[in-house]
């Protein structure tokens, strides 16, 4: 078994040593799996893997849309800043995101995705 520096996982939120009086403000909502490696303590950590899981037994082949991820995209844009603020030290410290899905996701969704990470937006997509 390959060696890892996971210390902690949380199931249905973020861990206590991390949640905040206002999580409603902070994305905790919409975290359904949290994953830390080296610490669990925000501020020492190494990595953080948040996830959102999404099962559908009567919607397997309809493909989420953009409107569909919202709550899930704000939770984590409010997750992701709740984390900056939690860090020591942003070189070394690292923040992931993951949606898991048994249902496709829309292709043009990918596409508007990766383009907002590469910061490649078209004007289309502002629209």
């Amino acid at each position: 078994m390959p060696a890892s520096d996971l210390v902690a996982i949380s199931i249905e939120g973020v861990s206590e040593s991390e949640t905040s009086e206002s999580s409603g403000e902070s994305g905790e909502e919409v975290i359904d799996v949290a994953e830390y490696f080296g610490s669990e303590e925000l501020s020492k950590h190494n990595k953080v893997t948040y996830l959102q899981l999404k099962h559908s037994t009567l919607k397997t082949g309809k493909s989420w849309v953009l409107g569909d991820l919202n709550k899930t995209l704000v939770g984590f844009y409010k997750r992701y800043y709740a984390f900056l603020s939690g860090i020591a030290d942003p070189e070394k410290q690292s923040v992931e995101f993951v949606f898991l899905t048994n249902r496709p996701v829309a292709d043009w969704v990918h596409s508007l995705l990766d383009r907002t990470k590469s910061r490649k937006l078209l004007p289309t997509d502002t629209e």
